[in-house]
């Protein structure tokens, strides 16, 4: 027998926040898919939940993480992500993929 997992949960209110400063924060083209969610960190060190922020563009990931669960996380953690070079994966503009 086995369990199931729930991954990717979270407060719902607190994940679109954060996918609103995303998308505020670097922008996207037609193409790319920004999805944000929390999980359990199971790295040493790490807090307990993590947020996630991935975005796909033409069948391309990129993951960035924020230490620390969708709730607490402010707009000048989404600012640190760029100044960090986050955005790199901004500027895929794309006619088709």
């Amino acid at each position: 027998m086995f369990k199931l997992r729930n991954f990717g949960t979270g407060d719902a209110a607190a994940l679109s926040r954060v996918k609103v400063w995303v998308l505020e924060q670097f922008g996207t083209t037609p193409t790319q898919v920004v999805t944000v969610t929390e999980a359990a960190c199971q790295e040493p060190g790490c807090d307990p939940r993590e947020t996630i922020i991935s975005v796909w563009d033409c069948g391309a990931r990129a993951t960035l993480k924020i230490n620390k669960a969708a709730a607490d996380v402010t707009r000048t953690d989404i600012a640190r992500l760029s100044e960090s070079g986050a955005n790199s994966y901004q500027g895929h503009d794309h006619d088709n993929c």
